[in-house]
């Protein structure tokens, strides 16, 4: 009897992580920066647009490119651009700083392309420049692009953001979320 108790549990087991895992949930780890198209304006300097999403993180304390910004930029004049050719469901972003205490992204907007205009999604800040990455987590959206404007730069030189790699993270926008409402008791053979 134990050892039928034991395979009917390793059979759940089994069979919660398989479902957990194929409805996406773990999909929701994946990059899509590198297959999207990096562009910022009004240039790039020291290194091409592509060093945003070309998995060289770098080290940090050592920028890989800049944008020419002020202390801060309101509007979309100054903006970092990711765009794909088919839409993409996308929850956050980890941010690779160029290096910590100066030309930091101290936060900004994230707008999202709908298809016909730009609409704001996000707005984030980030007041703590002694770290070399951070995550900006948002509601999943759909989108063919999306960009950081309203940027505003800190630290010791508050102009020319500076960055090692920008990840955008996959999301998704579904209904086939799985929870656990109650664990009443567990058995569990001896």
């Amino acid at each position: 009897m134990k050892s039928t108790l034991h395979n009917c549990y390793l059979i759940l087991v089994a069979l919660v992580t398989t479902v957990f895992f194929t409805n996406g949930v773990n999909a929701q780890a994946v990059n899509l920066a590198p297959s999207a198209t990096a562009s910022a304006a009004p240039a790039c300097n020291f290194g091409p647009c592509s060093t945003l999403n070309d998995l060289n993180f770098g080290t940090c304390g050592s920028q890989q490119m800049w944008i020419t910004s002020g202390a801060t930029n309101p509007g979309s004049a100054v903006n970092i651009t990711f765009t794909w050719s088919s839409p993409q469901v996308v929850r956050g972003l980890t941010i690779h700083a160029g290096g910590t205490g100066t030309r930091y992204l101290g936060g900004g907007t994230i707008e999202i392309f709908n298809g016909s205009s730009w609409v704001a999604h996000h707005a984030f800040t980030q007041t703590n420049t002694s770290l070399c990455n951070y995550d900006i987590n948002f509601n999943p959206v759909a989108c063919t692009a999306l960009r950081i404007v309203d940027m505003v730069v800190i630290g010791s030189q508050s102009s020319n953001v500076n960055f090692r790699e920008i990840e955008i993270w996959r999301g998704t926008i579904s209904n086939n979320d799985i929870g656990v409402v109650a664990i009443d008791s567990v058995l569990l053979p001896d």
